[in-house]
């Protein structure tokens, strides 16, 4: 993966080397400003200066390595204007109560400005009416000309004050709109985090995510642009730990490439895996085929049957998305717990095909079959042998649990030597501002669920790693 040229510096630069190390010397330097300083600092003889570049200049790239192509700005989390989390849910009312009367309360508050803008708008046009009205009783009198001015004058106050007063209520609508937007990020980020033990967490809707939680996944080769909000920081389990609300724009790529699993897979101990011969029936039995005998063709012998499915098919066809441009939309979460670049590997949770899409950032890893998991749940990794402790029969269970549905409509988990990530895309249940009355109950117990059990795994990675 290629990004622009000051990142390609940042990420390819060795995070500790001995000889630059020992002489406390930022590791991010390049190899020539580092050998400098060390000749500076010590005035060692010239072949331990080059041989202290060699070693940084020959340094390997690690299995997991993420350089790659960023087109986007680099942005960095700036915790300025981070404020802890208020919402605490205690479990006595249900998370959508409190999401209903929140709705409520800003809906109250935006309905006073509704009122306002209709009067100005009834005022405006009574004022032009008014004006056309006596223009033309007094065209022809000029003794009244002075009621006209006097009519212009008003209607011009009238319209005057109905603008101002717009533009007042409007600028409180704006207010309304984020506070609101606060309150609901504040009661959606600390509900979902309520059990995950996070240590004084703290959100700002403003904030933007530090764009190494997103390239560090190792999941997208090609990143266009990254949009993000509502960021959230915390410590966990003596980690860092952060979410946010993303949106990834990656190269357009077509519905079926991005659904499209990997065919060359090999085993948790690195054989090649060989798919079993599949039956042709379901008793294992051999089945002769007839033309004349089958459901499908008694099924086709229906005229109005098949006519019918075909104008089905055509329908669903002509609604259905063949593109996307969407790599993530919903929410990335970045923790700091990490395992060697030997024991890096990807999950990839497949749920409806419009909102999939695999990662195609897969340099140092291989597709790997692990016979025990959901046929929907796509593995990667550097290494499998290093791995395959971590899909076990209690692993293995722990990631069929989490299943893609309405809400979590696909999601992956990523643990290299960076950190571990966790990116899922949701629906509009919970990605936009709720106006109208919630649409579907227990939307947000689903989203919840899901990043709880993505937690559960991670800890027991955490509990086996490097063993």
């Amino acid at each position: 993966m290629e990004e622009n040229k000051e990142l390609n510096e940042e990420l390819n630069t060795p995070a500790t080397d001995e000889g630059v190390e020992n002489n406390n010397i930022d590791p991010t330097m390049p190899a020539a400003v580092a050998a400098e300083m060390v000749q500076e600092e010590e005035k060692p003889a010239e072949e331990e200066i080059t041989a202290v570049t060699a070693d940084l200049s020959e340094e390997p790239k690690k299995a997991d390595d993420v350089t790659g192509i960023y087109n986007g700005s680099a942005q960095h989390l700036d915790n300025t204007y981070f404020n802890p989390i208020r919402y605490i849910h205690d479990g006595t009312i249900s998370i959508d109560d409190d999401m209903e009367k929140n709705r409520a309360t800003f809906n109250a508050k935006l309905s006073k400005s509704k009122v306002i803008d209709i009067v100005s708008i009834i005022m405006m046009v009574l004022a032009f009416a008014g004006v056309i009205i006596v223009t033309s009783i007094n065209r022809e009198n000029a003794e009244m000309a002075w009621l006209t001015w006097v009519i212009l004058s008003i209607a011009l106050a009238i319209i005057v004050f109905s603008f101002v007063l717009t533009t007042i209520y409007n600028k409180k609508n704006a207010k309304f709109t984020q506070d609101y937007l606060n309150d609901y990020e504040d009661m959606l980020n600390g509900y979902v985090i309520s059990d995950l033990n996070i240590n004084n967490p703290t959100l700002c809707v403003q904030a933007k995510v530090d764009d190494q939680d997103i390239i560090q996944a190792h999941y997208f080769r090609t990143i266009n642009r990254i949009e993000s909000r509502a960021v959230v920081e915390g410590q966990r389990n003596g980690y860092h730990f952060s979410l946010a609300e993303v949106a990834v724009v990656i190269p357009t790529i077509s519905i079926a490439a991005a659904n499209k699993k990997p065919e060359d897979l090999v085993n948790l101990d690195g054989s090649r895996y060989i798919p079993e011969n599949i039956p042709n029936t379901s008793t294992g039995t051999e089945e002769i085929a007839s033309q004349d005998m089958t459901m499908v063709d008694l099924d086709l012998a229906d005229e109005k049957q098949a006519k019918k499915r075909e104008r089905d098919l055509k329908a669903a066809n002509a609604n259905k998305q063949t593109e996307t441009a969407t790599g993530l939309f919903g929410k990335i979460y970045s923790y700091g717990f990490a395992v060697s670049s030997e024991e890096a590997f990807i999950l990839a949770f497949m749920g409806n095909q419009d909102n999939t899409v695999l990662p195609d950032y897969l340099t140092g890893f291989k597709a790997v079959k692990v016979p025990s998991l959901r046929n929907n749940i796509v593995v990667y990794a550097v290494n499998p042998v290093s791995v395959s402790k971590f899909f076990d029969e209690e692993g293995c269970s722990l990631i069929n649990d989490i299943a893609p549905n309405t809400v979590v409509q696909s999601a992956f988990i990523s643990i290299n030597s960076y950190g571990s990530k966790v990116g899922m895309t949701l629906s509009d249940d919970i990605m936009q501002l709720p106006i109208k009355q919630l649409a579907h109950l227990g939307s947000f117990d689903l989203y919840k669920d899901c990043t709880d059990k993505a937690f559960a795994f991670i800890d027991y990675v955490a509990s086996k790693a490097g063993k």
